[in-house]
């Protein structure tokens, strides 16, 4: 199957005596069939915002500005909620560690991460994806109208 993402079934089908084995053993007919997904998630990200709560609560941090809370906060919002079988990933800095996840299956469009390990000094940054049980992987812009197909959201301390 080539041509773009698409889901369906294949199957295949043997008839009686089409192969023999080493032995001379003829196939029995057979049928069988199997499903496959190769389509990604489709949502996409209608707004992220990270927030600081030191000094002063809620304080909104820009991408690519300075943040004094080592332990921030960010919310993504999505423009449809994730299916039963989807999971929303958050990665930090670049890694391939999961560093929060959001799994699919409530009416929820918009999803809060807050940082559960004190940041160092320096840069920082937030990537996201949407993965489904088939394996499938959408990577999110988290800097909306940047133009990017996947920024990451990027900051200081």
């Amino acid at each position: 199957v080539s041509g773009g993402a698409i889901t369906g079934t294949l199957r295949g089908y043997v008839v009686a005596d089409a192969f023999r084995d080493a032995a001379g053993n003829p196939s029995v007919a057979a049928n069988g069939q199997q499903s496959f997904d190769t389509q990604a998630p489709t949502q996409s990200v209608t707004a992220a915002q990270l927030f600081a709560d030191v000094p002063v609560a809620n304080t909104p941090v820009a991408p690519g500005d300075p943040s004094t809370d080592p332990t921030p906060r960010l919310t993504i919002s999505l423009d449809a909620v994730l299916a039963i079988d989807e999971t929303l990933q958050l990665f930090r800095d670049g890694g391939v560690t999961v560093v929060g996840s959001f799994i699919g299956g409530s009416p929820a469009t918009i999803f809060t991460y807050t940082e559960a390990t004190t940041l160092g000094a320096g840069a920082h940054s937030y990537s996201a994806q949407i993965i489904d049980s088939a394996g499938n992987i959408r990577a999110l812009d988290l800097v909306v109208g940047a133009g990017g197909a996947a920024d990451p959201y990027t900051f200081t301390i």
